[in-house]
């Protein structure tokens, strides 16, 4: 037989092949059709919700580095991580969700102490576990684990959840945000507001493993020194039933008007009233409407009782201690860029407190990879430039500001002894949302940051707080 009739043949046997397997699927799917129509599906049972459940992942690359000034120690580490998630179907208007996490180092020098102060790494080891920097081969943290309650207009949660307002919140710019453990509600009844709020009892905060009780989460991270001087010792030694939050956020879109209004109730502790408003004029119609934005916060803070412990040696929040802090915002854009002019101001009456384990703060001034909190008789200015370009692929940003701070040795006002200081921020993500890496996100951070106050000629007031470089390079993939 020759090649071209055994070709011929073939080509046929292959065409009659595909004509009988398209009509036996043809045949098969009126079969099924038929099948779900005298058979269909229960789905009211718990079994369906399960089944038609959801699985996502998330995997993470965490590149750090920071140079410190001159014969100072530099730090650097490489963490890898990945998690996934369930999230079930709703049954008679329940669902649950359920998801773990892991971390690995890949390599780092976190725990080689500078030879000049003695002192170990700040940022780096937030990567892993800052209660245990040894330990960075097998970091995982059973995350989310609760059930929601869900209608068309409330939703009601118990239990392990992300939990995102003005001071609670993920602050995930590390390897695993800050998680917590409790009630929470969301309710969207009434025009343009939605009113949310609950009780939280435990917390398990960024860079760690473990579930604490809420006293006992505070105090993890660096406990600063007290107003009169002497060393922080309010670890494990806090007395309270949680934080009791509500809020409040009226968005008005036609006119521009967003109002938030806030109180954090940390039962024993203090309490933290915040509220914003933010405008924004429509200045220019069209294609590219150009906008006037316009801001404005307030906070207050109060003790309550003895601030945590009746042993002033011992508490949180010192006894009738109080702080005071507002700010402003004003700038103008459009639906791609905007540029801000920003300004913070906390008075001098008392420091501004709030756990960093809890979340970061929400002022206008903030830049990431430092705060003001633990700080009174500050002023900050800030400017900001953000695009997004076309395509909403490649997203940039800068901001530069100036952070005026007590003298460091005025341990009355300044609680972790950061000097003034000058910084700039650099940060690009770029975002592939089609094609054969759709998921992948990329983000560089870099920082920097130039002392501006007095430090003494003590190098433990300049390590990792002024004069110190930090880049962060990171990759994600969600799918």
């Amino acid at each position: 037989m020759s090649i071209h009739k055994f070709k011929i043949i073939c080509t046929a046997f292959l065409f009659v092949f595909c004509v009988t397997l398209a009509e036996a699927q043809r045949k098969q799917s009126k079969m099924v059709q038929r099948y779900r129509v005298n058979h269909p599906k229960d789905t009211t049972s718990l079994l369906y919700a399960l089944k038609k459940g959801k699985f996502s992942g998330h995997l993470r690359s965490f590149s750090m580095f920071t140079s410190n000034y001159q014969v100072l120690q530099d730090y650097y580490a490489q963490a890898l991580g990945g998690g996934i998630a369930y999230e079930s179907a709703t049954f008679r208007k329940f669902n649950f969700k359920v998801s773990n996490y892991y971390v690995y180092e890949v390599g780092s020098n976190l725990t080689k102490i500078d030879s000049v102060t003695q002192l170990k790494d700040r940022y780096e080891v937030t990567l892993f576990d800052v209660e245990n920097p040894t330990n960075r081969n097998d970091l995982d943290r059973l995350e989310e684990l609760n059930i929601r309650y869900s209608t068309k207009k409330t939703k009601i949660t118990y239990g392990r959840q992300i939990i995102n307002t003005p001071l609670i919140n993920p602050q995930d710019s590390r390897m695993r945000p800050t998680l917590m453990h409790g009630f929470w509600f969301n309710d969207s009844h009434l025009p343009s507001t939605v009113l949310e709020g609950g009780w939280l009892y435990k917390s398990s905060p960024r860079s760690t493993i473990k579930w604490f009780d809420f006293g006992n989460s505070v105090g993890v991270y660096s406990q600063g020194v007290y107003p009169n001087g002497s060393k922080g010792d309010y670890r494990n030694n806090l007395d309270t039933k949680g934080i009791f939050v509500l809020g409040s956020t009226t968005n008005l879109k036609k006119i521009g008007l967003k109002i938030q209004v806030w109180d954090f109730y940390s039962d024993n502790i203090f309490n933290t009233f915040f509220a914003q408003m933010d405008y924004n004029l429509l200045l220019e119609k069209g294609k590219k409407p150009v906008k006037l934005i316009l801001g404005g916060q307030y906070m207050r803070q109060n003790a309550i009782n003895n601030g945590g412990n009746i042993d002033q040696n011992k508490t949180y929040f010192e006894k009738n201690g109080q702080s005071t802090a507002y700010g402003g915002r004003l700038g103008i854009g459009n639906n791609r860029a905007q540029f801000t002019i920003n300004y913070s101001r906390i008075t001098d009456e008392g420091r501004f407190l709030f756990p960093r384990e809890w979340g970061r703060e929400p002022f206008y001034t903030f830049l990431t990879r430092e705060r003001t909190e633990g700080c009174g008789d500050v002023q900050a200015y800030m400017m900001n430039y953000t695009e997004v370009f076309k395509g909403q692929n490649l997203k940039m940003g800068f901001g530069l500001g100036y952070y005026e701070l007590p003298d460091v040795k005025n341990t009355a006002l300044n609680k972790y002894g950061l000097p003034s200081y000058v910084q700039a921020n650099v940060e690009v993500r770029y975002s592939i949302k089609k094609g054969f890496y759709k998921g992948l996100d990329m983000h560089w951070i870099l920082a920097y940051k130039k002392n501006e106050g007095n430090i003494y000629g003590n190098e433990k007031y300049r390590l990792n707080k002024v004069d110190m470089l930090n880049a962060n390079w990171v990759l994600n993939y969600r799918f």
